[in-house]
């Protein structure tokens, strides 16, 4: 099984779904969107990783 990760920022990558897809033999495969673009094959699994965010950034009612 294959599984494929967008990213949205290069110092963002799979964290722990990479070592959770490893334990169960997942082969995990990262593409930097939109930058390298998309894969040709869907693959098996997808996972979306949202860009950067923190819990004390600013509500937008607040900027």
């Amino acid at each position: 099984m294959l599984a494929v990760c967008f990213q949205q920022v290069p110092f963002e990558g799979p964290g722990a779904f990479a070592s959770a897809l490893m334990k169960h033999g997942i082969s995990l495969e990262c593409h930097l969107v939109p930058k390298n673009g998309l894969p040709q094959d869907p693959r098996d699994l997808l996972s979306m990783k949202d860009g950067p965010m923190s819990v004390s950034d600013p509500r937008a009612s607040e900027t």
